[in-house]
């Protein structure tokens, strides 16, 4: 990290940090803990020598001299101490743009891990320049990465974890008519473009927010199901009920403690249908009880299980949007912003959300979340890098419906 320090001719220094993140008036030698002496001894000499490379500038009536100061990352407690009332004042605008808001005691908790994130944030940056990702403190800045996963993330009972050679498993996609037709769509789009993206034909149902529950996998599960029902038949969209298999327990599924997505598809064909979520709204418990006793929104009448592999998964996007997980414990995915998400920590054998393919491109997979609209980029997506050796697991646990019509 660089810290471009402004010598000011008013008593006090000006210290910015990766420009936009931090400044305040203090003294050189308390910022830089306690080396003072040494620190203005060798600025005097090297401005002396150098002032042909550095440039003035004027404060407030005063002149100064600008030093480049390459320091690497810092610490948390060097961040809190340069930075500290424009971090309160990035924390109240922050607070204010998520409508946030906290007990007396809860505040300061909060407002340390949210300059703790701040501080990866500008790390990470300062780390990896040449990175396709950018992170930024989204509305999980206030979170520990514990508590990110706690109350975001899905656990997922790897007993019940869908196995290539089940009997819905396929590597390669159904070869219907409209399978047949699709691909040859979505053929001319890569030619065109490149990329595959079932957005592109109007396909793929708004972006929703699972909250405080880890039921990703009914999000992935209803998304797929909405998509497939907009690929098959010339309908108005389906808003499906994720609170139906929220409630619904009877295939090993636990609510808010996390489920799978095939056992989901099971649930469905089992129960004849699913509800329109105007009958059972998501609230992300199980208070409602409905299970099986609304009005069904349209059936399913199998699924397909999509053996493991990337080349397998990227074969059944021609297909349709897919469900499936990976391995989000990771606070490059808690502060995800934009770009192709990455993660050297990751593990690809223990997924802990669930979500939908939607499509690629060149080195990426094209993803739908369940963190609502004003996360990710595009309004609740993102990308996750594709071609090494299957990300995180995103390739290792897909599946995908096969549409079975409306009720009669």
């Amino acid at each position: 990290m660089k810290l471009l320090i402004l010598l000011v001719i008013v008593s006090s220094f000006v210290v910015s940090v990766s420009s936009e993140l931090l400044s305040i008036t203090g003294l050189l030698g308390g910022l830089l803990g306690g080396s003072s002496s040494s620190s203005s001894s060798s600025s005097s000499s090297s401005s002396s020598s150098s002032s042909s490379s550095s440039s003035s500038t004027s404060t407030g009536g005063g002149s100064g001299l600008i030093i480049d100061i390459d320091i690497g990352p810092i610490s948390l407690e060097l961040f809190l101490a340069i930075g500290n009332q424009t971090n309160r004042n990035l924390f109240t605008a922050w607070t204010h743009e998520y409508n946030k808001t906290y007990t007396a005691g809860e505040f300061q908790k909060r407002y340390k891990l949210y300059v703790s994130n701040l501080l990866f944030v500008n790390n990470y940056a300062t780390q990896n320049p040449d990175s396709q990702m950018e992170l930024g403190t989204n509305e999980f800045a206030d979170l520990s990465l514990q508590e990110f996963v706690d109350t975001r993330l899905t656990k997922f009972n790897m007993s019940q974890a869908p196995i290539d050679n089940q009997t819905s498993s396929s590597s390669s996609p159904p070869n219907s008519q409209s399978a047949s037709t699709s691909r040859q769509i979505l053929s001319t789009m890569l030619n065109e473009k490149g990329v595959l993206d079932w957005r592109d034909l109007d396909e793929v149902s708004r972006v929703k927010n699972q909250g405080s529950c880890g039921s990703s996998y009914a999000f992935a599960v209803t998304s797929a199901i909405e998509s497939m029902y907009l690929r098959s038949l010339d309908k108005p969209r389906l808003d499906l009920s994720e609170q139906d298999l929220v409630d619904c327990r009877d295939m090993g599924n636990n609510g808010c403690g996390g489920g799978w997505m095939h056992t989901s598809y099971q649930q469905i064909i089992n129960n004849q249908g699913i509800s329109f979520t105007t009958d059972n709204p998501y609230v992300g418990n199980r208070a409602f009880k409905l299970c099986n006793k609304l009005t069904k929104a349209t059936k399913i009448a199998t699924y397909t299980i999509v053996a493991k592999g990337e080349n397998n998964l990227y074969n059944h996007l021609a297909v349709a949007p897919i469900s499936s997980t990976f391995d989000a414990t990771s606070r490059e995915f808690q502060l995800y912003k934009s770009g192709i998400f990455s993660s050297a920590t990751c593990n690809k054998l223990a997924p802990s959300h669930a979500v939908l393919v939607i499509g690629h491109g060149p080195g990426y997979w094209i993803i739908k979340n369940s963190f609502g609209v004003n996360w990710g980029e595009q309004g609740g997506y993102f990308k996750m890098a594709r071609n090494t050796d299957d990300q995180c697991g995103i390739a290792s646990y897909a599946s995908y419906p096969k549409f079975g019509g409306a009720p009669a």
